[in-house]
């Protein structure tokens, strides 16, 4: 597509009114479908869905309040030897989990 024809067609949209653009969108997804034809859309669906999830994924409840109770008592200098290494594994597990949803994003960004 060249510059001017990208061009024209956001200066389209930007001059239809603001309900106008879900249909817009609506026809402009459709367009892409049609021009991409080996591009399922179910096996998209569920890949972004799993993306999903790993960015949404985070420490279960009780070990979320457990990581909170060993840094606040780290902030107070009262953990043990045996807590302050249950500390530093809540803190890789939390790191791992940031670099896997990191990636994760990553990947839903680039569809």
């Amino acid at each position: 597509m060249t510059e001017t024809m990208r061009q024209k067609a956001l200066d389209l949209l930007d001059r239809l009114p603001e309900a106008s653009l879900p249909a817009a969108i609506a026809l402009l997804e459709s367009l892409s479908l049609s021009a991409n034809p080996t591009s399922s859309n179910s096996e998209t669906t569920t890949e972004e869905i799993n993306l999903i999830n790993k960015i949404e994924q985070r420490l279960p409840p009780q070990q979320q309040q457990r990581f909170e109770e060993l840094r606040e008592q780290n902030e107070w200098g009262e953990l043990t030897a045996a807590e302050h290494q249950e500390l530093i594994e809540y803190i890789e597990t939390i790191e791992a989990q940031t670099v896997e949803r990191t990636e994760a994003l990553m990947k839903l960004v680039r569809r």
